[in-house]
């Protein structure tokens, strides 16, 4: 399985085939390179065979799944070994602290949009479109108290002049207000 390969600059094939040692890289998204590349590895004979014991040495040495997990287990001890400290409960509870005025308002938040708007909005959205015609209503009807009782007051106001009147006065003053009825 000691082949050499031709690769495209792109992701991990950078790390995994080194160009001239293990291997060929050629640039991504460039036929006339990559055919270049292959035909290269086609003619160079010994020297194709070398770049594929190389490449498998390399992989052997580098990627196995053993070489992969020791190389991770060194970074995380080596990032752990720079922290400062371990678990700090006074550090804990000033962070919860600080969390429970922004929980509030998400919680807030969340019952006020996806609870309260879908099933109230349509109703007060039906409210505030009758605003202009219970104005207008209102106004109506407080114009025609107004009209009616300064009507009825000036009525009282002139019953007692009403009663001086002579009768053919009051009569005059009843067909010019649209009435026919006597006292």
């Amino acid at each position: 399985m000691d082949r050499p390969s031709v690769a495209t600059r792109v992701g991990g094939l950078v790390d995994t085939v080194r160009d001239g040692e293990t291997g060929i890289l050629v640039e991504p998204s460039n036929p006339r390179d990559l055919a270049r590349g292959i035909v290269q590895m086609l003619h160079s004979g010994e020297q194709g065979r070398a770049m594929g014991r190389d490449g498998r040495k390399l992989m052997l040495e580098r990627f196995t799944l053993r070489s992969t997990a020791k190389n991770l287990f060194e970074v995380y001890t080596r990032l752990r070994s720079k922290r400062r400290g371990g678990y700090n409960l006074l550090l804990s509870f000033w962070r919860m602290l600080l969390a429970i005025p922004v929980f509030a308002y998400l919680t807030g938040r969340y019952l006020f949009m996806e609870l309260f708007l879908p099933i109230y909005f349509p109703l007060y959205a039906a409210r505030f479109k009758s605003i202009p015609a219970r104005i207008y209503y209102r106004l109506r009807h407080m114009l025609a108290l107004v009209y009616y009782r300064t009507r009825h007051l000036a009525c009282v106001m002139l019953l007692p002049v009403w009663r001086v009147l002579p009768r053919s006065s009051r009569m005059m003053i009843k067909q010019s207000l649209g009435r026919s009825n006597s006292d």
